[in-house]
């Protein structure tokens, strides 16, 4: 019950604060972040809009992105470039309001911020390598730098924000934590663990990491809950945890596009370029999460 009490108050707290932080300056400081990178990268006009209005809102960003690819403004390979160079920013502003408060509350401030570096690193190898891609395929662009908004932080939204992140979260977070106590105390987690320990063990994990991932699948949040109660049960060590965690997310990847981007991109966009635009986005992103994983384990991390 104290590690109910003491987890749902301190994402209660962080949510809030992170979001008050996020409201009033992080936005404008990505901003000034993005002015050497734009001029380096090669961007068109409407590619560069079709960003800062995803870093927005992503279907924002999509439909804008949308509507210039109707138009015959941006190609195919361009709107494909769009979804890569945004990836990482877009995960930085959903650090402080999103994945500090959630990810570090719900698993510990170790194994959550071990996780959010290499989830940040393959972002960001996404952004970069499609950086790359436009300055060494498009021809240069004369574009204005893009300035700083003088419009000021709202407190109001910030608590909007928090009340909306906190309403999903923390019910969700009680089910999770009450379904593996009640697993453990009837004996069903011992079972499940028994069960899939063959299947997991060939990959060097136990079976309760099943009951993770398979967790993680179903909810990335209700996994995040699943995991740092076998953590603070001494059931999961921090580094299996973490292998744990990574292997998850990259197994649940094709539910997440299928089920949060897909919708929209085949309703903007035509069904063999948003195919190609999800079926990319999954390689890309669980290769570059099994290579981090394979670097760290060939530096003995684990």
């Amino acid at each position: 019950m104290n590690y109910l009490i003491k987890t749902v108050a301190t994402l209660t707290m962080a949510v809030i604060i992170a979001n008050l932080i996020a409201e009033y300056g992080l936005t404008r400081l990505l901003v000034r972040f993005l002015n050497p990178l734009i001029k380096f990268s090669h961007l068109s006009k409407e590619v560069i809009t079709s960003s800062l209005m995803r870093l927005l809102s992503p279907t924002v960003g999509y439909s804008t992105l949308a509507e210039f690819y109707r138009r015959g403004k941006v190609s195919d390979k361009e709107v494909i470039v769009t979804t890569f160079v945004t990836t990482f920013p877009y995960e930085f502003l959903r650090l402080p309001y999103y994945y500090i408060p959630l990810v570090v509350g719900l698993l510990g401030a170790s194994l959550g911020l071990k996780y959010l570096l290499i989830k940040l690193t393959s972002s960001f190898f996404q952004s970069f390598l499609a950086i790359i891609y436009s300055k060494l395929k498009f021809p240069p662009q004369q574009i204005e730098p893009i300035f700083e908004s003088e419009e000021k932080g709202d407190y109001k939204t910030a608590l909007l924000k928090s009340m909306d992140i906190l309403k999903r979260v923390i019910p969700t977070f009680l089910v999770a934590v009450s379904v593996i106590k009640l697993l453990r105390y009837f004996g069903v987690l011992d079972k499940i663990s028994l069960a899939a320990g063959p299947i997991t063990g060939a990959i060097g994990l136990p079976g309760e990491s099943a009951i993770v991932m398979v967790t993680q699948f179903a909810n990335v949040i209700a996994g995040f809950a699943v995991c740092g109660e076998l953590v603070s049960n001494g059931v999961l060590s921090e580094n299996i945890a973490l292998v744990t965690l990574i292997l998850g997310l990259t197994i649940s990847l094709p539910r997440i596009y299928l089920q949060h981007t897909f919708p929209t991109v085949t309703a903007l966009f035509t069904k063999k370029l948003a195919l190609k635009i999800i079926a990319l986005k999954i390689a890309v992103e669980a290769a570059l999460l099994l290579v981090i994983l394979g670097v760290l384990y060939s530096i003995n991390f684990f």
